[in-house]
């Protein structure tokens, strides 16, 4: 005997399959194992100039992926967690030496108030989907002097629209914001402001968190 789904079913089915694709989860577990080699080199002295952490110094990578910039700056004398929703992606971490993964919500850290020198944030901004919740949590886990260094992509150039458009047609929630949207997030006088491009594509903006 023949057996054929009901219309009922095909729709939970295809609503199920579309559910796990609207997720970011599954693109960036299977990047995982071949992001570095996938993504652009960091610029990685000139961010590690810009944070000028002190000698055994706290760095948090948030939303850091595999470590791939921070890895740079890894050695006897720092001391670095990256930090990411995504499992598969801290798995490609313990590969790295200096670097401890852990696994957590940008918007929900789990650390005490005032806990690091250093915070970096590259490239992934625009994947949150409320970009103050993590911020709000990145200025409170930051030293008094410390500094947090955001890298984003331009939403000004026509690549980087083309970019998102890419990345939402794979279902990643991806929203740019101007520099001058970026620096909105920063109102308070508790905070000095520096901008300067990256690359062709990017720019940076650096958070120090006055004493």
């Amino acid at each position: 005997m023949t057996n054929y789904m009901t219309k009922g079913q095909r729709i939970r089915i295809f609503s199920a399959i579309g559910d796990v694709f609207k997720k970011k989860d599954w693109l960036f577990h299977f990047l995982a194992p071949f992001y570095d080699h996938l993504i652009r080199r960091p610029q990685s002295d000139r961010i590690k100039d810009l944070l000028n952490l002190p000698p055994n110094g706290f760095l948090l990578d948030l939303a850091g992926g595999t470590g791939r910039v921070s890895f740079h700056f890894a050695g006897p004398n720092t001391n670095i967690l990256v930090c990411d929703i995504n499992r598969s992606m801290l798995k490609q971490v313990k590969h790295k030496k200096g670097l401890l993964p852990l696994q957590a919500d940008s918007a929900q850290l789990p650390f005490p108030s005032d806990t690091f020198d250093g915070i970096l944030l590259v490239d992934a901004l625009h994947h949150f989907l409320k970009p103050q919740n993590a911020v709000s949590e990145m200025l409170r886990v930051l030293k008094p002097g410390g500094r947090l260094l955001i890298e984003e992509q331009d939403i000004n150039r026509v690549f980087i629209k083309i970019v998102r458009i890419s990345e939402k047609m794979v279902g990643l929630h991806s929203h740019f914001l101007t520099a001058k949207e970026m620096s909105a997030l920063f109102h308070s006088s508790q905070y000095k402001l520096h901008f300067e491009r990256g690359n062709c594509f990017t720019f940076r903006i650096l958070v120090c968190k006055l004493s």
